[in-house]
C-alpha cells in the first residue's frame, strides 16, 4: 500500500489552515492512495503525533480504545469497525501514535476513492505547541510495507493548558529589586520562567518569541541573564533545583512596558526548560500594592510553528509556584512610597 504521492494524508477543518485543538482530541482525515499500491482494507494506519515528546495519550475513563469511524468517498462503501489504539513510538515511551485498523467492509483507497477517517475520545497533552503537521504510515499488520508521509492541509495548534506555564518574580531578599521606592530608576527584578510550548526559528519567514508585559507605569529598560550569585539558586531543601539558566543578552529587546526575546533563525526554547531573566527597570511614579488588581506581571508567546502565519497565545499572569512555604517567589513585588 502507497499514499498518493501529493495529498496522502489530508488534515480537514479549522480555520486559515490551523485546526485548534481543545479539550480532547477530535479530528479528520482524508486518506488517499496511490494507482498502483492501493490501501485496503484491514490496513494499518499509524498517525504519529508531533512533537512526539508532548504527547501521552490517555483513553477516557473506562474505555480501553479510542473512537474512530470512516466517512465513504461519495459512491463507495466504507463502513463497520475501525479499530482505534494507541502506542509508543519506541518501547518505555509515552503514548505518542494513533493506530487504526481499517474497516473489514471498505472499498479500496485510490487517487479517486478518498475516505475520510474520524478519531476522538483521547487526552491532549498539557502543555501546547505550535502549528505542526502529523506524521502518517500506512502498512500492512505484519509491519511490512510501510509508506510514509507528512500530513498536508490544515496544521494542528494547541494552547497550553491553565497552570502549564511557569511564571514568577524572585522575591527572595537581596535577590534583586534593591531600589523599590516609586520614581526609583534602574531597578533589577528577576523572573523565573518556565514556556508551555516550544519555540521554534525555522526559518528567516519564522516567528518565535515570547514577551514579558510589565505592571502599569513600569518602563523596560533591559533584559539579559542573572548573576549567577543569587542566593534563591542554592537555595536548601528543594527538590527539583530550579537550574541556572539564562538567555542571550543581544535578543532581548524593550520598549515601553513590554520586553521581549525574540529567537534567532534554527533556535529553539523547548517547552519545560527553566530559566531566569533580569529586568531592569524605571519604578512607577506611584506606590503600588503587591494586592492591587493593576500589579499584574503577564507572559505571552508568539510562533508560526511550522507555518506561516504567527499565532500568539493569549498573556499568562506571573504566580508564585515555586520554593512551597517561602517567600522566595512571588507574582509582583510592591513599589513603597
Amino acid at each position: 500500500p502507497r499514499f498518493m504521492a501529493v495529498d496522502g494524508l489530508t488534515v480537514l477543518g479549522g480555520s486559515n489552515s490551523v485546526l485548534q485543538l481543545s479539550d480532547s482530541l477530535d479530528f479528520q482525515v482524508q486518506v488517499a492512495g496511490d494507482s498502483v499500491g492501493k490501501i485496503v482494507r484491514q490496513t494499518y494506519l499509524r498517525l504519529f503525533m508531533f512533537p512526539l515528546t508532548m504527547w501521552d495519550m490517555r483513553y477516557p475513563s473506562g474505555s480501553t480504545s479510542c473512537s474512530a469511524s470512516c466517512t465513504a468517498y461519495e459512491k463507495t462503501r466504507c463502513t463497520g469497525l475501525v479499530e482505534c489504539s494507541v502506542e509508543a513510538v519506541t518501547d518505555l515511551a509515552q503514548n505518542n501514535v494513533i493506530r487504526l485498523v481499517l474497516p473489514a467492509d471498505m472499498d479500496d483507497i485510490t487517487g479517486e476513492t478518498k475516505h475520510i477517517f474520524r478519531v476522538s475520545s483521547l487526552t491532549l497533552p498539557a502543555r501546547g505547541f505550535f502549528p505542526t503537521r502529523v506524521g502518517a504510515q500506512i502498512g500492512l499488520q505484519d509491519g511490512t510495507q510501510p509508506d510514509y508521509q507528512l500530513s498536508s492541509g490544515s496544521y494542528l495548534w494547541k494552547q497550553p493548558d491553565a497552570g502549564a506555564v511557569v511564571a514568577e518574580i524572585v522575591t527572595r531578599e537581596r535577590d534583586g529589586n534593591s531600589r523599590p521606592f516609586k520614581g526609583d530608576t534602574g531597578n533589577v527584578l528577576y523572573a523565573h520562567l518556565v514556556l508551555a510550548a516550544t519555540l521554534y526559528a525555522e526559518s528567516l519567514e519564522s516567528t518565535a518569541a515570547f514577551s514579558v508585559t510589565l505592571p502599569p507605569g513600569y518602563i523596560g529598560i533591559d533584559a539579559g541573564p542573572l548573576p549567577t550569585d543569587l542566593a534563591v539558586l542554592d537555595a536548601a531543601g528543594v527538590d527539583p533545583p530550579l537550574g541556572r539558566g539564562s538567555l542571550a543578552a543581544a535578543r532581548w529587546s524593550c520598549a515601553a512596558s513590554v520586553c521581549t526575546y525574540t529567537l534567532g533563525v534554527h533556535d529553539v526554547l523547548h517547552a519545560g526548560t527553566h530559566f531566569f531573566a533580569s529586568f531592569t527597570v524605571n519604578n512607577p511614579s506611584t506606590a503600588l500594592l503587591r494586592s492591587d488588581a493593576s500589579n499584574r506581571w503577564l507572559l505571552s508567546m508568539t510562533g508560526t510553528g511550522r507555518h506561516t502565519a504567527a499565532l500568539t497565545v493569549p498573556p499568562v499572569p506571573f504566580v508564585a509556584v515555586s520554593h512551597a512555604g517561602t517567600s522566595d517567589f512571588g507574582a509582583n513585588v510592591a513599589v513603597l512610597g
